[in-house]
């Protein structure tokens, strides 16, 4: 991450990072990404809790992180019903596609079983925060920060299309995948599709939905 100088009133001041501005993210920088995410996620809380010292944001959009012991707690009830929530409030998301997310957060503890520990992860990895010099991550910038699932990392930087083979080849060179990920990897993906739906509009109702469907909801 850039190191910060300075912070005041509406004032951000970071390091400057030199980088190929737009550079394509190769197999090899997805490799090399792979291996800082990795390095990342190695990262855990003091405590054995899920959460954050502080809310942080995804976007422009509040993200809720109080220290909780249970990962489909913290994960159905500050992610998704959170998110759900605030997208009904918003007229994007109808309350009987609400009512399915509901559905499915009740459900969590037996789809998300596999008892994950806390590691940090960046929260929205994708091309435009990822900068390049060469074959390499110059920065990772705009993060979101929380100590969740790794899983939701990676399942961002599939949905977004960030990171494909080479990078996913590495990850698991490197710290290894769980078994059962493919299974709760569309779960994941949800929350960030509904922080799209509130952002981009209805135009993303539809993979909400689909991706519902594939879960059973």
């Amino acid at each position: 991450m850039p190191a910060v100088h300075h912070v005041g009133d509406g004032v951000l001041v970071l390091e400057h990072v030199s980088n190929d501005g737009g550079a394509e993210v190769t197999p090899a920088v997805e490799r090399d990404l792979a291996e800082r995410l990795a390095a990342l996620h190695a990262t855990t809380p003091e405590t054995d809790a899920f959460g954050f010292p502080f809310d942080t944001l995804t976007g422009p959009y509040d993200q809720p992180n109080p220290w909780v012991d249970s990962w489909p707690a913290f994960f159905g009830e500050h992610r998704l019903a959170h998110a759900a929530a605030r997208a009904d409030e918003e007229g994007v998301l109808p309350a009987a596609d609400r009512e399915r997310v509901a559905a499915l957060v009740g459900d969590l503890p037996g789809l998300l079983d596999h008892e994950p520990a806390p590691s940090l992860i960046h929260g929205d990895v994708w091309a435009g925060n990822v900068l390049v010099v060469g074959d390499r991550v110059a920065a990772l910038v705009d993060p979101a920060c929380y100590y969740a699932d790794r899983e939701v990392e990676l399942a961002y930087v599939e949905w977004t299309g960030t990171g494909g083979d080479a990078f996913r080849d590495r990850y698991r060179e490197v710290a290894g995948v769980t078994d059962g990920y493919r299974e709760r990897e569309p779960a994941y993906r949800l929350y960030p599709l509904l922080t799209h739906l509130r952002y981009f509009g209805e135009e993303y109702l539809d993979e909400v939905r689909a991706t519902l469907s594939a879960l059973g909801y």
